[in-house]
């Protein structure tokens, strides 16, 4: 009797442990990406006063990774050709004469420009349009802003966020310019946020 009941139980234990064991499913491997980057390009501007100091060798230049001191291993100059977005409002507030001046402002602006050098432009009121992708045509944006009409709320900060955003090509520098008489009555983004934005990127 007590042989039977060892064996019942032996039984009993095999049973209980073979379907744990066979349900057991194969540990899945979790890919991993790692990226790494070996050169870093650095736009710098240097000066004594207004004067652009050139000719300075990798060894002059001190350069910090969160403190961190990193090899400087070439030191290239030129020009780097400069990609403008100009903003301009056209709300109730900048109506007549004030309106003429930005228009002209913006035609001068866009005549001071280079060859290689393009401009891109946005108008905004309450809402934000890009109405001119960058371009070396100075007719094509004096022909849109010609017909800008003015009216409706102001909302610089938006405009300022749009224009900042916006995609520049990495080998061109990137200038923003507003032309407003600076009355925002109708921004949803806050000043701080603005802020923050403008710091993250290479405008």
């Amino acid at each position: 009797m007590r042989m039977r009941t060892t064996t019942a139980l032996a039984l009993l234990a095999a049973v209980m442990t073979l379907p744990s064991g066979a349900a057991q499913a194969p540990v899945r491997q979790v890919p991993t990406f790692r990226a790494s980057a070996d050169v870093v390009t650095v736009d710098v501007s240097v000066r004594d006063g207004s004067r652009v100091v050139t000719g300075l060798s990798a060894d002059q230049f001190v350069v910090l990774d969160n403190g961190v001191p990193q090899r400087v291993t070439d030191v290239s100059y030129g020009r780097l050709p400069i990609d403008v977005t100009v903003a301009l409002d056209v709300s109730y507030s900048v109506t007549g004469r004030l309106l003429d001046q930005l228009r002209r402002a913006v035609g001068e602006l866009m005549r001071d420009l280079r060859g290689d050098d393009r401009l891109k432009l946005i108008l905004f009121n309450m809402r934000v349009s890009r109405v001119v992708d960058y371009t070396t045509d100075v007719a094509a944006v004096e022909a849109a802003i010609g017909t800008a009409a003015a009216g409706g709320g102001s909302s610089v900060r938006d405009a300022l966020a749009v224009a900042l955003v916006s995609a520049s090509a990495p080998e061109r520098r990137q200038l923003v310019v507003v032309f407003t008489d600076a009355a925002d009555s109708s921004s949803t983004l806050a000043p701080d946020d603005l802020l923050d934005l403008a710091q993250r990127t290479n405008a």
